[in-house]
This record gives C-alpha cells, sequence and structure tokens, in this order.
C-alpha cells in the first residue's frame, strides 16, 4: 500500500458518503468492509489516514480506536470518525479512546475537506485518554470560571464550559487527577472548539507544565492503563 493511501473502514462505501471528496482530491483509497480487517491491514500499509463508518461491523469505533493507538506500529496513524447525526456519546468517547477528529452527518463538504486534508498532510500522534470526570477552574483575564472534563493525557485536555473562548486563547488551569489531593495548575491554549447545544467543548493543549506535574501526569495515566479505567 502506498503510504500515502486513505483507508476507508465501512460495510458499504457509498454509505460514507465521501467518494465525491475524495475524487476531488485524487487521494488514493482502499476500502475495507470491517474493523478488524482494517486493524490486520494497518501495521504494514501504514496509511496516513483512517476514515471510519460509526458502525464497522465486528467491533465498535472506541474499541478500534484503542487498539491503533496501543499498537506501536499503528499509534501514529490519523483517525476521523464519521458519527450519526447526533450522537455525541460515540463522539466523545471515540475521542478519549484516541480519535483524532469527529464529523456528524449531515457534513458540510468543504468542513470534511479541510479536516480530511489536515489529518492526511501529517499523521497525528495521539496520546492515551481516560475516562475520568475532572472538575476545573480556569482564569482568563482576571475571571473565573468552571468546567468539566472526561478526558487528559500528558499533552492536554478536552474541556466543556459554558464560556465562550476564542480561538488560540491561554487559560490557567486548576483540575484535580483521580486520588491526588494536589491540584494540577497549568497553562493551557485552545486548539480546537465544538459547540453542542448550550454547552461548548475546547480541545486544550498543555502550554505550561513543569516537570513535577508532567512526572503526575504520566504517573497517573499509567496507572489507569494499568488497572483498565481507560477506554
Amino acid at each position: 500500500m502506498d503510504p500515502g493511501t486513505i483507508v476507508l473502514v465501512t460495510p458499504d462505501r457509498a454509505a460514507l458518503g465521501v467518494d465525491g471528496l475524495l475524487a476531488r482530491r485524487g487521494d488514493a483509497v482502499v476500502v475495507v468492509r470491517s474493523g478488524s480487517a482494517a486493524i490486520a491491514l494497518l501495521p504494514s500499509g501504514r496509511p496516513r489516514l483512517v476514515v471510519l463508518q460509526q458502525h464497522i461491523g465486528d467491533m465498535d469505533v472506541p474499541h478500534f480506536c484503542r487498539i491503533v493507538r496501543d499498537g506501536e506500529v499503528t499509534r501514529a496513524v490519523s483517525l476521523l470518525l464519521i458519527a450519526d447525526e447526533g450522537d455525541e456519546e460515540v463522539a466523545a468517547l471515540s475521542l478519549a479512546a484516541g480519535c483524532n477528529d469527529v464529523i456528524h452527518r449531515p457534513f458540510d463538504e468543504e468542513d470534511l475537506d479541510e479536516r480530511v486534508g489536515k489529518l492526511a498532510a501529517v499523521p497525528v500522534r495521539k496520546e492515551l485518554r481516560t475516562l475520568v470526570k475532572l472538575e476545573l477552574s480556569m482564569e482568563r483575564a482576571g475571571q473565573f470560571f468552571l468546567g468539566h472534563s472526561m478526558n487528559v493525557s500528558s499533552s492536554g485536555i478536552l474541556v466543556q464550559t459554558n464560556q465562550i473562548l476564542a480561538p488560540e486563547a491561554r487559560v490557567n488551569i486548576q483540575f484535580y487527577l483521580q486520588n491526588d489531593p494536589v491540584p494540577m495548575r497549568v497553562e493551557a491554549q485552545v486548539v480546537r472548539a465544538e459547540f453542542l447545544g448550550g454547552a461548548a467543548r475546547y480541545g486544550m493543549r498543555f502550554v505550561g507544565v513543569g516537570d513535577d506535574d508532567s512526572r503526575r501526569l504520566a504517573t497517573f495515566i499509567a496507572r489507569m492503563r494499568q488497572t483498565g479505567k481507560m477506554l
């Protein structure tokens, strides 16, 4: 397989709805009909992007994402999920398990094209995501507000809040890791935003993490992996 290939994981290629986009882009495409077939193909194929339908036959999408992220050879492959309209649960679980991005039906083709282009250009390494609710307080220009998250990694955090943050805004975040009485205090920058009903969800990249806090995060993530408290 050409390293530039895009893999589509879908029992029905026509149902995925991306053929027109890929034809215009001129991308080489390989279609597999199930999650297990894709898992078998990825280590040797090394595609730059995998686009998944929400229903991939023999496994659920979060489980597929976990397998890809846990593999030494496959963990740098970019993953894009096309989720059913209104299904926020599978989107959240897939992002937490290592999916790079999710787009919901019905989608705008220009939006999809932009996401495919970004993910296909450079494979994005995804850190382990854990299903742990975190209570947050954030400071922006002297204003404090609250949020919560279920996803944290050594490089960033996914935050839901009713506050509107500007693209690339920087905030100071305080949060508690499970079974750790000392709060983490870090600076983070908004790198992605989604708006769901009355709430906003932001992907934030840590930009100011000290050595001690980095070790605490690494210990926390390793413990979640060992105890199985991960997606």
